[in-house]
């Protein structure tokens, strides 16, 4: 697999697959998974799964705020509704660690 292919593949995957109840769903989801983590080690990608599903995601520490009542929890500053789970700094990667797995992929293969 490519840097390309992979990063499509990270962009398609369903990262909350084993939420579901349909079990056809959560082995589907699973197996991309698998695929996933071979690619990672066969590319020999410096950034983990998680930090690579949360640049998916945009999840952009400079994109959220702290919430005033409850430490710790981050909503997007542009939040639209009250009916949104908070983000924990785990959940998060700096624009910094965004823009090198951005580098990353744009770098040419050996």
């Amino acid at each position: 697999m490519t840097k390309e292919e992979f990063k499509k593949q990270i962009r398609r995957h369903d990262w909350y697959f084993h939420y579901s109840d349909d079990h056809r769903v959560w082995t589907r989801g699973n197996k991309e998974l698998k695929k996933l983590r071979h690619a990672h080690a066969v590319l020999n990608c410096p950034f983990s799964l998680n930090e690579l599903s949360n640049w998916r995601f945009n999840m952009i520490f400079e994109l959220f705020q702290e919430d005033e009542e409850n430490k710790g929890d981050y909503y997007r500053i542009d939040r639209k509704s009250s009916f949104v789970a908070p983000a924990k700094t785990y959940d998060l990667i700096t624009q910094e660690k965004s823009n090198q797995i951005e580098n990353w992929f744009k770098e040419t293969e050996d």
